[in-house]
């Protein structure tokens, strides 16, 4: 059965990261995420090893970032984000808004899960 999460907005993603860390903190590392890029992270609120991005869809991110993404962050100028669990845009997936970003993906069964993602 396939499986699809969907994210909340970013005014309340705001409210998730002042939980988990300082704004100013979590601002400065999303600021590490080029404009129009669709960002990932291996830790936490942005933190650790990162930003791993494009602009363009993957269809397999990579041996490194594969299965180890923590915290996302999208940074579209126009479209939404769909993150898959496997290559090929397939398995179970996570919805990621434009200008949303997620400091812990535990929060959404979706933590080391990241292998593929588009734009949408």
């Amino acid at each position: 059965m396939k499986k699809t999460l969907a994210v909340i907005s970013a005014t309340g993603l705001l409210s998730i990261g002042l939980i988990a860390g300082s704004a100013t903190a979590a601002n400065a590392t999303l600021g590490a995420c080029p404009s129009s890029y669709f960002c990932g992270w291996f830790d936490l609120t942005y933190t650790g090893n990162g930003p791993y991005g494009s602009a363009g869809d993957m269809f397999y991110i990579g041996l490194v970032p594969n299965d180890q993404i923590t915290s996302v962050y999208n940074h579209g100028v126009s479209s939404n984000i769909r993150a898959y669990a496997d290559a090929n845009y397939t398995g179970s997936s996570l919805f990621v808004g434009r200008g949303s970003a997620i400091a812990d993906l535990r929060n959404y069964s979706f933590n080391d899960v990241i292998t593929s993602f588009q734009w949408v």
